[in-house]
């Protein structure tokens, strides 16, 4: 999803490999509003709690967890 991102809109800086995280942000907010996209209200609250569940679990484990046993 991200390589689709950066295929269609490139990088500010025009840099190959450059990251900005703005970027990437608003590429999961406009995939999320496309996949919710005619959902009811309380699916889309679902998604979003969902997802935000997902950033908390992967936030602890990047915080308690040596680099080498991070899931991807």
């Amino acid at each position: 999803m991200i390589d689709d991102f950066y295929a269609e809109y490139g990088s500010l800086t025009g840099e190959k490999d450059a990251i900005d995280v703005d970027e990437i942000i608003t590429a999961l907010a406009k995939t999320v509003a496309e996949l919710t996209y005619g959902s009811d209200a309380a699916l889309r609250q679902r998604v979003l709690e969902d997802l935000m569940r997902e950033i908390s679990q992967f936030e602890a484990e990047f915080t308690n967890a040596p680099a080498s046993d991070m899931r991807h």
